[in-house]
């Protein structure tokens, strides 16, 4: 997993991605971004949607509540 919320690593980025950490706090943070709970991996999936900015906006809101994400 990774911390990474460059605009180039968001400008690559397709598909979805996991969250994972300690997500319990910001679970509801997460579920208004449209993530859901994958209880089988323990992790929070999201599907990306919007331009590169919303991506950018995203992984930021991701790292700054203390989580990681990587590619789905």
């Amino acid at each position: 997993m990774t911390t990474d919320t460059s605009y180039s690593t968001a400008k690559a980025l397709t598909g979805t991605i996991r969250i994972g950490g300690n997500t319990f706090p910001a679970r509801d943070w997460l579920k208004a971004q449209g993530a859901r709970w994958d209880a089988a991996r323990k992790t929070w999936t999201i599907v990306l949607r919007g331009g590169n900015q919303a991506t950018v906006n995203l992984l930021q809101g991701i790292v700054s509540r203390g989580m990681q994400w990587e590619r789905a």
